[in-house]
C-alpha cells in the first residue's frame, strides 16, 4: 500500500517519542510537498489540491496537510 507506511523506532537518552513523530512529520511533510513542486509530476495539481483542501478546515495557519494527526505508538 503506497498511502500509508510503517516504523519501528525507540526514543533514548532524554528525547520523547511525540518529539521524534513531530520532527519526522515536519520534516518529510516539507520535503515532500517541495519535491512535488520541483520535479515534473503530471499529477502535480492534483496532489497539492488535494493536501491543501485537506487542511481547509484546521484552525492553525497551514498551506498543505501531508500526515494525519497523532500516531499509534
Amino acid at each position: 500500500m503506497s498511502s500509508h507506511i510503517h516504523l519501528l523506532c525507540k526514543a533514548t537518552n532524554s528525547f520523547l517519542l511525540s518529539d521524534i513523530m513531530r520532527d519526522f512529520k515536519k520534516f518529510t511533510s516539507k520535503k515532500i510537498i517541495q519535491t512535488i513542486i520541483d520535479e515534473p509530476e503530471s499529477r502535480k495539481e492534483w496532489m497539492l489540491d488535494y493536501f491543501e483542501k485537506v487542511c481547509s478546515h484546521l484552525k492553525r495557519e497551514q498551506s498543505y496537510k501531508v500526515w494525519q494527526d497523532g500516531y499509534h505508538a
